[in-house]
């Protein structure tokens, strides 16, 4: 593929909304916040030990190896088709597992919220729905994706916004419950431990960007702002 002649559509602002609806996992932030204040210097720690090295890795296997394989195409030019066949059945169960996972906590939810009453058949036939309507836009169009993609990172960022805005409202008008102080912030390894898979978690997806350099106008010059 010849990355400067590219005829994608996917540009600087679909990429980062792209990016930004892989990478953010609302449904882990709760378990970010059980740390407690000490998250804050997780959350610090991580974005430099683990996101930046990690967004800049990704910016430079995309742009040298661009294809639709994403981590698979990697793998196999460095350790070969057995490997690569190991490291795309990890991940694709680590998927599998996760999007049901998040559509039964979403049924539960539902329930509470709209319909206490709603039976567990019911909330498992909302949870096989939405599992086949994601199968659905994922393979009808990459522009059906790329649309919902966008949709969903702008709803993340409402959803968060007004999770934080309403948290610094209540702080000013209530106080707060923790003491956010330095020695506070700084990362805790009794409780901090427990829940370093769930931050490391919440902040992977940089790789799926790969698999969509056949639809950028062009990788090389695209690919580097999601990155830095």
């Amino acid at each position: 593929m010849d990355t400067q002649a590219s005829t994608g559509k996917m540009g600087v602002t679909s990429l980062a909304l792209f990016s930004l609806c892989a990478v953010i996992v609302v449904d882990t932030l709760t378990a970010s916040a059980s740390i407690g204040v000490s998250s804050i210097g997780w959350w610090i720690l991580t974005l430099v030990v683990f996101v930046i090295p990690y967004g800049l890795i990704t910016s430079e296997l995309s742009t040298t190896y661009p294809g639709e394989g994403g981590i698979y195409d990697w793998v196999k030019k460095a350790f070969g088709y057995k490997w690569a066949v190991r490291t795309t059945w990890f991940y694709w169960i680590n998927v599998g597992l996760w999007m049901p996972a998040v559509y039964i906590m979403f049924a539960g939810m539902f329930a509470e919220l709209f319909f206490p009453g709603l039976s567990l058949l019911w909330q498992v036939v909302i949870c096989i729905v939405l599992t086949w309507l994601t199968i659905w836009i994922c393979n009808v169009s990459v522009d059906v994706g790329v649309w919902v993609t966008n949709i969903g990172a702008i709803l993340k960022i409402v959803v968060i916004s007004v999770l934080g805005f309403g948290g610094f409202i209540y702080a000013a008008k209530h106080g707060v419950a923790n003491e956010f102080s330095l020695s506070a912030m700084m990362p805790s390894l009794d409780t901090g431990v427990a829940f370093l898979p769930a931050l490391v978690f919440n902040l992977m997806g940089f790789e799926l960007v790969a698999t969509m350099t056949k639809e950028m106008k062009d990788v090389r010059i695209n690919m580097m702002p999601i990155a830095l």
